[in-house]
């Protein structure tokens, strides 16, 4: 955390590195993609899907191409905008603009009508947010049964997780069960958590079934799928 100078919340950070965020991407990125690209065509056959926390909306033109009809959920707006200017075919594709922060959901007031059959939280979107028990119970209100939740997560069991942490800080997350890294941009960061398998499978349970963990070789990333009971 040495360089960072001001932390920030996680959509005040993305709203400022929206413009430079695809050239920031790397070749190992890019694998990743192709993995959860794979995976998910692989359990989500058809039907609506949820992009939730989509970024740029690179993962678009393959959920496009797989014939899937598409919800894009990216709550910082500059980053959302990019998407949309990034994307030229928009027939398949429902950009949720409104009602993006899933905490303020109940089954009255939902972001979108309908159900999905897949829901892809690529590139650790559940590492920007806390309290992911919230974000299962809510996120289970758009999901069918069987649903399958795909999500790339900081592979928390990593060498690379624990060093990118100040000593300090380890010892502070540690007594408080919460592991923290921050991401920097020019000198501004947010928080990044760090769930473990344990913590993801205990949050989950109630509304989802577990179904596998694989770390993505050559990343710091784990594909998490789960389906929803």
């Amino acid at each position: 955390m040495a360089k960072t100078k001001k932390i920030i919340a996680c959509n005040s950070f993305y709203n400022i590195i929206a413009d430079d965020y695809n050239s920031r991407l790397t070749e190992s990125d890019n694998n990743v993609r192709k993995v959860v690209s794979l995976t998910f065509k692989r359990y989500v056959k058809e039907g609506n899907v949820l992009d939730f926390g989509g970024g740029t909306g690179l993962d678009l033109q393959w959920l496009q191409d797989s014939g899937y009809k598409v919800f894009f959920l990216e709550p910082s707006v500059n980053m959302r905008a990019v998407a949309k200017k990034n994307t030229l075919n928009h027939t398949a594709i429902v950009f949720v603009e409104n009602n993006t922060d899933f905490s303020k959901w109940s089954p009255e007031h939902l972001p979108f009508d309908g159900k999905v059959e897949g829901v892809l939280a690529n590139f650790a979107v559940l590492n920007c947010i806390k309290n992911i028990d919230e974000f299962f119970s809510q996120v289970a209100l758009l999901c069918n049964r069987h649903c399958f939740l795909i999500a790339t997560v900081i592979d928390s069991q990593r060498k690379e997780v624990h060093n990118n942490n100040p000593i300090g800080a380890t010892l502070r997350n540690l007594f408080n069960k919460e592991q923290v890294i921050y991401s920097d941009y020019n000198g501004v960061g947010h928080k990044t958590f760090v769930h473990t398998l344990k913590q993801l499978k205990s949050a989950a349970q109630e509304y989802f079934n577990f179904v596998s963990y694989t770390p993505v070789e050559t990343s710091g990333f784990a594909v998490l799928i789960l389906s929803r009971k």
